[in-house]
């Protein structure tokens, strides 16, 4: 009896662990999605950290799944591209030995570091889109800003 009891006992807490671990990884996800936007606040539009945290999550609020959706696929995205990365560079250190590290780091910055600048311009495109009125355009004149021409 004293042996099932254990068992038991070790399985509530197997099983604890991972409902807390489940609502710890829900909880990260959900503050992600919910702040991703920040850091565009604070560098583009000159903002408080503060501020850009208010901002982002006020952004987000009603788009989370869309946004959560978002970074699933990017994610899946670069797991299909990093993989493959990996396997390379590691086969060339294998293979090469010291001169591989270099053909790592080459394919490094060939293939990881241009899918990281796409995944910004993705979440910069997501940014515009979200917040769509809420900041009037402050590049160039607008076509509305062109002088009459004589009709």
């Amino acid at each position: 009896m004293a042996v099932v009891t254990q068992v038991l006992d070790g399985f509530a807490a197997v099983g604890a662990a991972l409902v807390v671990g489940l609502a710890a990884l829900v909880a990260v996800v959900y503050l992600t999605v919910s702040l991703v936007f920040m850091p565009m606040y604070v560098a583009a539009e000159d903002r408080s950290f503060v501020a850009g945290f208010r901002r982002s999550w006020a952004l987000t609020r009603g788009e989370r799944l869309s946004v959560f959706l978002l970074y699933l696929v990017l994610f899946v995205l670069a797991v299909g591209v990093s993989i493959p990365v990996a396997l390379v560079s590691f086969v060339a250190v294998i293979g090469i030995g010291s001169s591989g590290m270099a053909v790592s780091q080459f394919l490094n910055v060939l293939l990881i570091a241009p899918f990281a600048m796409f995944q910004l311009a993705v979440f910069a495109v997501a940014f515009q889109q979200l917040r769509g009125d809420e900041v009037p355009d402050q590049g160039g004149a607008a076509a509305n800003d062109a002088p009459p021409s004589p009709v």
